[in-house]
């Protein structure tokens, strides 16, 4: 995944791309192969987004998440602006969290739909963990990684 950022007057672009980037002189010709996400890199690792975590964000996580998932049911832009008011955190960063709320709701919806198991974590552990640790730059805490939606 890469992230092409670039101003254009007021506006601010966050794109990308699952593909393969050719770069020639100040023009980059992109070929799209596949979907498209807006995710930044340690989004969460500015000293604001920093002080949340360790002061209350990494104890009100699981609880957090589960609230968000289960008021968005699973809409990214509505659990991000959910995680957002919860905490405080900042745009990009309540932005990971509502991306993996999202995820879990599209990868892992019939193993986590029951409740808090074994499965679900499994499932969200595989395919949402890892994003949410590169998109952030935290390691949400280890056992209660699961979200419910």
């Amino acid at each position: 995944c890469l992230q092409i950022r670039s101003h254009f007057g007021s506006s601010f672009f966050v794109v990308c791309f699952h593909s393969s980037i050719w770069c020639l002189g100040m023009r980059v010709i992109v070929a799209l192969a596949g979907p498209v996400s807006v995710a930044a890199g340690g989004s969460c690792t500015n000293s604001a987004d920093q002080s949340i975590w360790a002061s209350k964000g990494r104890d009100h996580f699981h609880g957090d998440m589960n609230d968000c998932g289960h008021k968005s049911l699973g809409n990214e832009e509505k659990a991000t602006q959910c995680m957002k008011g919860k905490e405080g955190y900042s745009n990009d960063c309540a932005g990971c969290f509502g991306a993996t709320i999202s995820c879990t709701a599209k990868k892992c919806w019939a193993k986590c739909i029951g409740g808090e198991s074994a499965a679900c974590t499994a499932c969200v552990d595989a395919n949402c963990t890892p994003d949410l640790k590169a998109c952030s730059g935290l390691t949400p805490p280890s056992s209660d990684v699961a979200v419910m939606v």
